[in-house]
C-alpha cells in the first residue's frame, strides 16, 4: 500500500515541467490580451530643430480621439482669391448654418490705438451687426449684462438665438491656462506684445475652442453647418454697405466638407521655426472667421487644444492665430489631422482679414435683390467685386 501511495503522490519530473510552462504560457496571454490601452502619456523627442532649440513633445496613445493622427490626404493648402471665385459664386448653395460667437469680459486691452481698442463699451456697438444676421446663432458671455443686451438685438430682429452665460469662465479650458501664462510672459526674456502679451485676451482667443465644440455637440438648431464669427466681425455693419438690409452665411464656393475654411492673410513660411513664429507673432490664417461641419470642427479643436498645452510647456504662447501657424508648421511633430481650406482676398475688399465673411455676405447681397424700402443700402462699391 505505502509503495502505491508514493508512487501516486510523487509525480514524475517531466510532467510537473509541462503543467508549470502551460501555466505560465496561459497566464501571459491573459495578461496580453486583456490589459487596458495604455494612458496617453508625454515623451521628450530626441528631434531637435537647430533654429529652434525648444524640446518637442510627443504624444504617444492607442487611443485615436486622444492622439494627433496624420492626415489622409497631402498638407498642400489650396488658396482661394477672389479672382478664381467670381466665376464660381453663384455656384454656392444655400445651407442651414449655425453661428457661433462669445464675448468675455476682459477689461480694457489697448495698444496706445484708441481705434483698436478692446473694451465693453465698443463691443456693445458691435454687436448691432447681430441684428441682420438671420442664421440661428449661438453665443456665450460671462457678463450677464451683455447677453440680455444681445439677446434683446436679436429677438428685436426675431431670427432664432440661443445664448448661454458662464457664471465661473475660470471652468472653461481656454481661461484655465492663464496662470501659466502669466509665468511665462513674466519671463524677462520673452517679447513683450499688446495684445499678444495679455494673457487674459489670449485665453479669450483659446476659448473659441472651448464654445464651438460646444455648441456642435449640442447642435441647438440641428445644422449640418458651423461658423464661429467673433462678435465684432461685421463692425462696419452700423455705418456701412447695406447695414440695413439682412443676409445669410452661406458656403463658400468649392467648399470641401472634409476641411475647415479660414481667411489666408498671409503666405504660409515653411522656414520659420516654431519660435519664430511666436516670438514674432507671425500670421498665416486669421482666427475671427471659420466654418466648417461637425466632425472636422471637432478634431480640429482636439487637435487646438493638446498643441496650445504642447506649445505652452515648449515655453511659447500667443493668440490662437501662432497657435494655428504652428500646429500647421512643418516643425510641428504632430500633424492636425484635419487640413485647412484657405480663402484670400486678391486685393479688391477692402479689409483681407474679414474676407471669407465678407465674401459669404456678398454672396447672397448678390444673389437677393435688394429691397426697395431697404435704408442706406447703397452696394455700388461690391456689385462690382461680385458680380
Amino acid at each position: 500500500m505505502a509503495d502505491i501511495l508514493t508512487s501516486v503522490t510523487s509525480p514524475k519530473p517531466k510532467w510537473i515541467i509541462g503543467v508549470v510552462s502551460l501555466s505560465i504560457i496561459v497566464t501571459l496571454g491573459y495578461i496580453l490580451f486583456t490589459r487596458p490601452s495604455p494612458a496617453v502619456r508625454l515623451q521628450a523627442s530626441t528631434y531637435q530643430v537647430t533654429e529652434n532649440k525648444s524640446r518637442f513633445y510627443k504624444a504617444w496613445s492607442a487611443s485615436p480621439t486622444t492622439m494627433l493622427l496624420p492626415p489622409t490626404t497631402s498638407r498642400v493648402m489650396k488658396v482661394y482669391s477672389a479672382g478664381s471665385l467670381k466665376q464660381n459664386k453663384m455656384r454656392s448653395k444655400i445651407q442651414p448654418i449655425t453661428v457661433v460667437t462669445a464675448y468675455w469680459n476682459i477689461g480694457l486691452v489697448s495698444n496706445g490705438n484708441p481705434n483698436q481698442s478692446k473694451d465693453p463699451e465698443r463691443y456693445i456697438r458691435y454687436m448691432d451687426s447681430f441684428a441682420y444676421i438671420e442664421n440661428p446663432v449661438v453665443a456665450y458671455f460671462d457678463d450677464p449684462v451683455m447677453q440680455e443686451k444681445f439677446q434683446t438685438i436679436r429677438d428685436q430682429s426675431g431670427f432664432p438665438t440661443k445664448t448661454i452665460v458662464f457664471d465661473n469662465r475660470t471652468e472653461l479650458w481656454g481661461f484655465s491656462l492663464e496662470p501659466s501664462m502669466k509665468e511665462l510672459y513674466a519671463q524677462p526674456d520673452y517679447p513683450k506684445s499688446i495684445p499678444n502679451f495679455h494673457s487674459t485676451y489670449n485665453c479669450a482667443m483659446h476659448a473659441k475652442y472651448d464654445a464651438m465644440p460646444h455648441a456642435v455637440m449640442n447642435n441647438y438648431f440641428n445644422t449640418d453647418y458651423f461658423a464661429w464669427c467673433d462678435l465684432g466681425y461685421f463692425r462696419d455693419m452700423p455705418k456701412g454697405l447695406g447695414s440695413h438690409y439682412n443676409f445669410q452665411m452661406t458656403l463658400p464656393p468649392e467648399f470641401d466638407t472634409k476641411k475647415v475654411a479660414f481667411t489666408q492673410v498671409a503666405s504660409r513660411d515653411d522656414k520659420l521655426s516654431l519660435k519664430e513664429i511666436f516670438f514674432q507673432s507671425r500670421f498665416w490664417v486669421a482666427g475671427g472667421f471659420f466654418i466648417g461641419t461637425a466632425d472636422p470642427l471637432l478634431k480640429l479643436a482636439e487637435d487646438y487644444r493638446y498643441s496650445t498645452e504642447k506649445f505652452l510647456r515648449m515655453n511659447l504662447s500667443e493668440t490662437d492665430q501662432q497657435i494655428l501657424y504652428g500646429m500647421y508648421s512643418r516643425f510641428n511633430q504632430d500633424i492636425p489631422r484635419v487640413e485647412i481650406q484657405s480663402y484670400t482676398s486678391d486685393g479688391t475688399t477692402t479689409d483681407s482679414w474679414m474676407f471669407l465673411g465678407e465674401l459669404l455676405r456678398g454672396i447672397w447681397w448678390n444673389n437677393h435683390p435688394i429691397p426697395n424700402d431697404c435704408y442706406n443700402c447703397n452696394r455700388s462699391e461690391l456689385i462690382g467685386f461680385f458680380s
